[in-house]
C-alpha cells in the first residue's frame, strides 16, 4: 500500500476491512509494504506537512517540444485543521493551471475541463479538503 493510500482509510474498522482482504489474497508467508508519511507529521503542522512541485506543460508540434504554460500543485497548509482524538488531518490540496498565451491552449474534443474554465488572464485555480488520518507508533 504506497504513496501514503491507507491515510485515506479515516476510521479502525476501514483499516481492519482493508488488512483482511489482504490478508484473503496474500500467499503464506507473503509480505505487504505499507508506506507511511513520517510520524514527525502528526506533531509538526508547519512546513514539512506542506509541499509543492510545478509540472511544465509542454505540447508536441511538429517534432519540437512546446511549454506553453505551467501546472503548480500545493499539498498541505499551515493551517489545516487536525483532530487528535481521530487522527485525521483536514488536508488542503491545491492547484493552479496558468499557460503564458491563452491562444494556446489545446483545443480537441479531450479538452480538460480546467482549460474550459480559465480565466482570460490564462488561470485555473481549483482547492479541495481531503481528510487523511495520520499514524502514531501504536498503530
Amino acid at each position: 500500500l504506497l504513496l501514503g493510500s491507507m491515510q485515506h482509510l479515516l476510521t479502525n474498522d476501514d483499516i481492519i476491512a482493508c488488512l483482511s482482504s489482504v490478508s484473503s489474497v496474500l500467499k503464506a508467508g507473503g509480505t505487504i509494504v505499507i508506506e507511511l508519511p513520517h510520524p514527525r507529521e502528526t506533531f509538526t503542522m508547519g512546513e514539512c506537512t506542506k509541499n509543492g512541485w510545478t509540472v511544465p506543460l509542454v505540447e508536441d508540434e511538429d517534432g519540437e517540444e512546446k511549454e506553453y504554460g505551467e501546472l503548480n500543485i500545493v499539498w498541505g497548509e499551515e493551517d489545516d485543521d487536525f483532530d487528535p482524538v481521530a487522527q485525521v488531518r483536514q488536508f488542503t490540496v491545491g492547484l493552479e493551471l496558468s499557460v503564458t498565451n491563452v491562444d494556446d491552449i489545446p483545443k480537441d474534443e479531450d479538452m480538460s475541463p480546467l482549460f474550459s474554465q480559465m480565466s482570460k488572464e490564462g488561470k485555473t485555480k481549483v482547492k479541495e479538503i481531503v481528510p487523511m488520518r495520520l499514524f502514531t507508533l501504536q498503530e
